[in-house]
């Protein structure tokens, strides 16, 4: 009887500070910001084929550069097929090429990308 108390008393506290946690107003709790970003695509580093992810730098219209992350796919679950889709619209990019990059404002710097498109003179 005192061992299903007792139990039950971690599981209380336990669950109060999973509250607490979620209540915070650190600046670590916020969600990334959403961006969209146009620019050329300066330098594309694919490392997939190694279990890594792809790394591409873009060079913005005012000179200034931002790093685009994309994650390995080789990853439990297994990709959804959007973010499939997202990898072989990555791999049609390449150096040179004017993009539309949309994706989150990480805390630990870069981007991490949600969807990219190739733009062509006339967009």
């Amino acid at each position: 009887m005192k061992q299903i108390t007792l139990t039950k008393l971690l599981l209380a506290c336990l669950s109060l500070s999973l509250v607490f946690m979620g209540c915070s107003t650190k600046a670590g709790n916020l969600r990334p910001t959403d961006i969209t970003l146009e620019g050329v695509v300066a330098k594309i580093d694919d490392q997939t084929p190694v279990d890594g992810g792809v790394t591409i730098e873009l060079r913005l219209d005012d000179g200034s550069g931002e790093t685009l992350l994309f994650g390995s796919l080789f990853t439990y679950p297994p990709p959804t097929e959007e973010r499939l889709k997202l990898y072989q619209r990555i791999q049609a990019i390449a150096v040179g090429y004017r993009v539309r990059a949309v994706g989150e404002r990480m805390e630990t710097g870069g981007i991490a990308l949600t969807d990219i498109f190739r733009l062509y003179n006339d967009e």
